[in-house]
């Protein structure tokens, strides 16, 4: 089942995600075959990441959990709030989307 992680970061936790960042784009490769998509969610300026945004594909919801408690920005303890929802892809031209296209300040 594919499922949208929707994760806030806390208030003043620059550092935290700084020091887990490495960690954290580790355990994405890592874990390559189930992420659908995803990225850091940023401020209005377009550049100041406030939270993570992950569309995975996971065989049931106690394997979802057992991803997200392993995640390193998660044991880091930088999320406020987290909502997962389940997740039907139907539109995916992601694979032609760049952001640096389609006038994002983010590109990677």
């Amino acid at each position: 089942m594919i499922f949208a992680i929707h994760c806030m970061d806390k208030a003043d936790c620059a550092d935290v995600r700084a020091s887990a960042q490495s960690d954290h784009a580790h355990y994405m490769r890592k874990h390559a075959s189930r992420i659908v998509f995803g990225g850091p969610l940023l401020d209005k300026d377009g550049v100041t990441r406030i939270g993570v945004l992950m569309v995975v594909d996971c065989g049931d919801t106690s394997e979802l959990e057992q991803f997200l408690q392993n995640e390193p920005y998660h044991l880091a303890g930088l999320f406020a709030q987290v909502t997962i929802s389940g997740f039907s892809l139907v539109m995916h031209s992601l694979a032609s989307f760049h952001p640096s296209t389609h006038g994002s300040k983010y590109a990677g």
